[in-house]
């Protein structure tokens, strides 16, 4: 497993290695919403959402995640469609 300051600089790479504005948008979105000072409390979600996370924690919980090469692979094929 690599240590936490390979996966900065391998993060930083791939990061820098994307062209496309609207998927920086998405990445910067998601990474900003974990490092958030304040945690996300029930009352800011709407009920749909709060079910989607709840349902979200308990597939990570089953083991139901995929790696971070998938989640590039994914995001691939989304951009392509």
């Amino acid at each position: 497993m690599p240590s936490k300051e390979e996966l900065k600089k391998e993060l930083h790479t791939l990061i820098d290695s994307i062209e496309d504005e609207n998927i920086l948008n998405v990445l910067h979105e998601e990474v900003a919403a974990y490092t958030k000072e304040k945690d996300i409390e029930e009352d800011d979600l709407t009920d749909e959402q709060w079910a989607k996370m709840q349902r979200s924690i308990q597939q990570a919980k089953d083991g139901q995640t995929i790696t971070v090469d998938e989640l590039f692979t994914k995001m691939k094929e989304w951009r392509t469609r």
